[in-house]
């Protein structure tokens, strides 16, 4: 008997959404122009910001037309 627990290969863990990176990109300039019509100082910006940035390090260099994923969003 194998000690370790193995896989089914018929059993598979839901994917979550996933955006494409010309989705990112659009998001990211979205936001970013929200962010300049808020102000730096408002609490709303800087939660654009903060979602922009999680947007930005979703994005693969080097190959930037790869599906991006999964995306998550918790509020």
């Amino acid at each position: 008997m194998n000690a370790f627990a193995t896989r089914r290969a018929s059993v598979s863990e839901p994917i979550g959404p996933t955006i494409d990176s010309a989705q990112a990109l659009w998001a990211i300039r979205e936001l970013e122009t929200l962010v300049d019509q808020l102000g730096a100082d408002s609490p709303v910006a800087m939660v654009f910001r903060h979602a922009r940035q999680e947007l930005v390090s979703l994005m693969n260099a080097e190959e930037p037309s790869i599906v991006l994923g999964p995306f998550r969003v918790a509020a």
